[in-house]
């Protein structure tokens, strides 16, 4: 399904949908994590705590918004995390 159509029914509760969302987006959102973070390990964690992060705020995204780069900010954000607590 589009992406368009994912985002709704996964904020509606459709877990489905949101493993529609993370095979869509979860490449990219490994290139923005393994961008901040030194190993593939940190990456992969970044990713796992973004979309989990991502799933709990579903209600507080809005259509207006490009889902992706809601999603990627979000997962930025866990690698930073991550990239500050391993110094």
């Amino acid at each position: 399904l589009a992406e368009r159509a994912l985002v709704p029914a996964a904020q509606a509760g459709d877990a489905q949908a949101f493993a529609g969302l993370v095979r869509l987006h979860q490449r990219r959102a490994y290139a923005v994590a393994r961008s901040i973070v030194l190993c593939h390990e940190d990456a992969e964690d970044a990713v796992q705590e973004g979309f989990l992060h991502a799933y709990r705020a579903l209600d507080r995204f809005r259509p207006e918004q490009a889902f992706g780069a809601w999603l990627h900010r979000i997962v930025a954000n866990a690698a930073l995390d991550l990239a500050r607590r391993r110094k």
